[in-house]
């Protein structure tokens, strides 16, 4: 379907790599190498066929039913050279596979802002220049669960996160429509409730700097929920805001299921006419 929609998408991020064990060197480990009868060369040839770019997602995290310490270890840097081999090694394995890129999914709980948060932007900015320096991209997940701004001491603070990675995607799961901002800058307070709504998890992206730096995640739920039924609005938002990049998480069958998006439109034909703003 992804490749028969090509207009609708610039990327793909297949989740083929997972870091929920105690690294220390190495890779993120490939969850073998048949993918719905598909070896990884083969989708990274299709992907590319299509016009697209193809960056892995690595799970990771007590959040991504694992661990924090694999992610851990690497901000530590223990034991000594584990953060040095896990960039170097991702790097060469990017290139070795014909990736574009890394879409890091660190869904980390109890790994805090106060602790590791200046380490994880260092972290981040070194992985993102080693990246870029081959041609490649560096794109992480955020969950407002682990974001300063909804509160509490976790690991993202979006005012610093900006320049250390090429998109920062915004998990913004929500069944209901909320209240998003007309445009940024209309900053929320330093930190508030983001409450379940898509306009309260869009809007705390004000923060980041560079606004390039933004992808809006949405999802399609079972039977088509989630974003479904505010599809349209939801995009229109996101454009007036200024954010120049969504993402899709499909999250039922069939894939990006069109039940209940209004007008009769699809995600493909949503998805494409914002990509043409």
């Amino acid at each position: 379907m992804v490749t028969s929609n090509p207009k609708s998408f610039t990327h793909v991020a297949p989740d083929i790599y997972q870091l929920n064990f105690n690294y220390t060197s190495g890779p993120a480990k490939l969850s073998g190498n048949s993918f719905d009868g598909l070896s990884v060369q083969q989708i990274a040839q299709q992907v590319h066929a299509a016009g697209m770019k193809l960056m892995p997602l690595v799970y990771a995290g007590a959040g991504n039913g694992g661990t924090d310490q694999g992610i851990q270890n690497i901000l530590n840097d223990t034991p000594a050279g584990a953060q040095s081999s896990f960039i170097t090694s991702m790097v060469k394995e990017a290139q070795t596979m014909m990736y574009d890129g890394w879409n890091l999914d660190f869904e980390v709980q109890g790994t805090n802002y106060s602790q590791y948060g200046t380490k994880y932007v260092s972290f981040l900015t070194a992985f993102k220049a080693a990246l870029n320096a081959q041609n490649m991209i560096l794109t992480v997940e955020l969950g407002d669960w682990f974001t300063r701004q909804c509160g509490g001491d976790g690991l993202i603070d979006l005012t610093t996160i900006g320049p250390s990675v090429d998109r920062v995607i915004i998990m913004d799961y929500s069944g209901t429509y909320g209240t998003p901002v007309a445009a940024c800058p209309g900053k929320p307070p330093a930190q508030q409730s983001c409450a379940n709504q898509f306009g309260a998890l869009m809007n705390i992206m004000c923060d980041v700097s560079p606004s390039s730096a933004v992808s809006i995640g949405l999802i399609e739920g079972s039977g088509g929920s989630g974003t479904n039924p505010f599809l349209d609005k939801a995009l229109n938002a996101i454009a007036a805001a200024g954010f120049t990049s969504v993402a899709v998480w499909p999250d039922a069958s069939p894939f990006l299921n069109p039940a209940n998006i209004p007008g009769g439109a699809t995600w493909y034909s949503l998805l494409a006419g914002y990509m043409a703003k």
